[in-house]
Parts: C-alpha cells; structure tokens; sequence
C-alpha cells in the first residue's frame, strides 16, 4: 500500500497487525515534487467526455496521443515538466534489517558492487530518513526514503527492548542486464543514535517522560 499523504495511526496499526506492509511519502520531498507536477498536470485536462484508456494511464507518454479538444493551455508545457521528473528519478524496492520493505528514491543510478556500501542517516522532517556518504549534512546524498511515522517510533522502541539493532542495514535490489542483484548498504550506528535522540526527543510529553 502506498500513499503520497501518509495515514491515520489507526490505519496503520491494522495494517501492521495484518502483515500488510504499506508506504508512506508524506515527509518525501521527492514525491511531493512529483505529486505536485501531477496536480498541475490534471488542471490542463478537459475531463468531461475524455475516452477511457486515458483515465488508467500506464505510461505517462499515452498522454501525448491525447486529443486537442481535451487539452487546455500549458498541457504539453506541463506533461514534459512531470516527465522530466519523473525520468530524473531512480527508484529500487529494498528490505530494511531484513524485516521492513522500503521504497527508495535517488538522483543517481545505483550500481551493484561486491562490498557493502557505507551511508550515515539523517532525519528529515518526521520520518524520511536520508542517507548520505559522509557524516556531514553538506554530504554528497546517496538516496532517502519514508517510514510511517507512528511505525518508525514503536520500531525503535520495540528494538531498543530486546537489544537489537534498528536501521543498520538496507538492502536494495538492482536491475542490471536484466538481472537483479542486491546492494547491502551499512547504516553507521553513531548517525543513527543521534537519529533515534531526535525521534524520542520529539515524543517527551510536558513532565519530560517519553509518552
């Protein structure tokens, strides 16, 4: 399940209880560019007798085909912006410790390599963590991705009670030469503390207690 605005803690919590995993862009800078663009898009479309294949798009070039009557101002102008984002975007599914499935967005395109890659973790926002090469937030970015919000927190929470180790290793599938193979890519643990402080610091009620 994926939603570009996240979800309700209720929603959640039924969703995790069932075994449904679910992902959420709310905090995603990336998908909020593209959601955007789309918002935009759909302003320059007549939509009132418009044929049907065009309303289960599968591929945003079927829009080129369609009619000059269903077109208002600025439609090609904004179907080639979105476009453009979109193709700019490198998207990979991937596990994290081995438990949680992630959806991850980058600039670049991944390569697999035989050594695992090393990223430190910053919190942007309430739950999209990003990776980057150094421990410096002027660091060269590899890639970010989201986790609910409610999730992230009862994770840590639930990891730190039985000694285990949270956010220490991603997983990415990558397609090369119509294989996929994965990338490991460590998480540094000393990043990821300063992470984990910043989300329970955000939990303390007003008597400082963690709620």
């Amino acid at each position: 399940m994926f939603s570009s605005k996240g979800y309700a803690k209720n929603a959640q919590a039924l969703m995790y209880v069932h075994g449904i995993y679910f992902i959420s862009y709310e905090n995603s800078e990336v998908i909020n560019k593209i959601v955007k663009r789309i918002e935009s898009l759909l302003k320059t479309i007549k939509f009132g007798e418009i044929p049907n294949e065009y309303l289960n798009l599968r591929d945003l070039k079927m829009l080129y085909s369609l009619p000059e009557k269903f077109r208002k101002k600025n439609f090609l102008e904004r179907l080639k912006k979105l476009e453009e984002l979109v193709e700019a975007t490198e998207s990979y599914v991937g596990v994290l410790d081995r438990f949680w499935v992630i959806h991850f967005l980058t600039n670049k395109k991944l390569k697999p390599r035989l050594k695992p890659l090393k990223a430190h973790a910053f919190l942007c926002g309430e739950n999209m963590i990003q990776l980057r090469y150094s421990p410096s937030k002027r660091g060269r970015i590899i890639g970010s991705f989201s986790l609910p919000t409610s999730f992230l927190k009862e994770y840590i929470k639930y990891s730190n009670k039985r000694n285990k180790k949270v956010l220490s290793e991603l997983i990415l599938y990558i397609n090369a030469n119509d294989y996929i193979y994965p990338l490991y890519i460590e998480i540094d643990q000393k990043s990821v503390e300063k992470l984990i402080q910043q989300l329970f610091d955000e939990m303390k009620d007003g008597r400082g207690e963690v709620g």
